[in-house]
């Protein structure tokens, strides 16, 4: 992976953006105090997932948190990166075991 997209990524996010003259200057309290943080958290995984099919190894294994890691541990430090990476792979994993185990429910009714 090209080093320079990275910082391409984080450089485009933490651009500052000028706030017109007629917009309140606080946040309200309603939003998240960081929203570049998912945005950053949505390039990562969506890099990674990209890649990880690339690669042509099954399941995108290393290559998906590899790539989501190296995206993630600017903005929230290496620990937090790896812990996201961590919780996503086991969501993944849990998400298509539902739903194969649902389809294949759905699939044995219909032959019944």
């Amino acid at each position: 992976m090209p080093a320079g997209l990275i910082e391409e990524i984080h450089g485009a996010v933490d651009q500052p953006t000028e706030k017109p003259a007629d917009q309140p200057a606080e946040e309200p309290a309603d939003q998240p105090a960081d929203r570049n943080l998912y945005l950053v958290a949505t390039a990562a995984i969506s890099l990674g997932m990209v890649l990880g099919f690339a690669s042509l190894i099954p399941g995108g294994a290393g290559v998906r948190e590899y790539v989501t890691l190296l995206v993630l541990a600017p903005s929230v430090g290496t620990t937090t990166a790896l812990l996201a990476v961590i919780a996503a792979r086991l969501m993944f994993v849990v998400v298509e075991t539902t739903v194969a185990a649902m389809s294949y429910l759905f699939l044995k009714t219909m032959d019944a």
